[in-house]
């Protein structure tokens, strides 16, 4: 009866990917960042994925610094422990605000894949999502491609939000993910 109930409380724990982070680091604090695999080096979406689930999403969810979570590459703008930006590769960077927001952006890479990279990273970690508005595929502005979306989340049991741009136009970043919790709660009602 005991091998059941530990099986049942093993499977409870693992079947939300999200929850199960959490969980080990609320236990451990000070525990170590996510390693860096040296795959993300060689692709953008890797890293963008990697800055999503080791960085942005613990870090909105829990209201710990984002470097808390993950490691970055060699240059980092601002303290170990708090707002600042950080670089997980050479065309993907981190940055959080002292209010908490995080944002993962990509200087090169397909916007698309980097935008499928982010829900697909989103949906492994088990994290609720709606989107509630979505500019779509093909939309131009006067500067070029442009897609904008806004996206409600639920992370830990908290109405979150993400605001999603990507572009092909030369003169943006391929990809603009912004994170935050929604203490208004607003983002359902729009």
């Amino acid at each position: 009866m005991l091998g059941l109930v530990l099986a049942l409380g093993l499977l409870a724990q693992t079947a939300d990917p999200l929850a199960t982070v959490l969980q080990a680091q609320r236990a451990t604090p000070a525990a170590e960042p996510a390693r860096r695999p040296p795959s993300i080096n060689f692709s953008p979406t890797g890293a963008v994925g990697y800055a999503v689930q080791h960085g942005c999403v613990p870090a909105v969810a829990t209201g710990l610094p984002a470097r808390r979570f993950f490691r970055p590459s060699v240059f980092s703008r601002g303290p170990d422990e708090g707002p600042g930006v950080h670089m997980i590769t050479a065309e993907v960077a981190l940055e959080q605000d002292e209010r908490g927001a995080c944002t993962v952006s990509a200087e090169r890479g397909d916007p698309e894949a980097l935008r499928t990279a982010v829900l697909n990273t989103l949906s492994e970690m088990g994290v609720a999502q709606v989107t509630r508005s979505d500019s779509g595929a093909g939309s131009q502005d006067s500067l070029g491609s442009f897609r904008q979306e806004l996206v409600c989340l639920t992370l830990d049991g908290k109405p979150a939000f993400l605001v999603m741009s990507t572009s092909s136009a030369r003169n943006r970043k391929r990809l603009m993910a912004s994170f935050g919790l929604d203490t208004a709660g607003t983002c359902m009602s729009r």
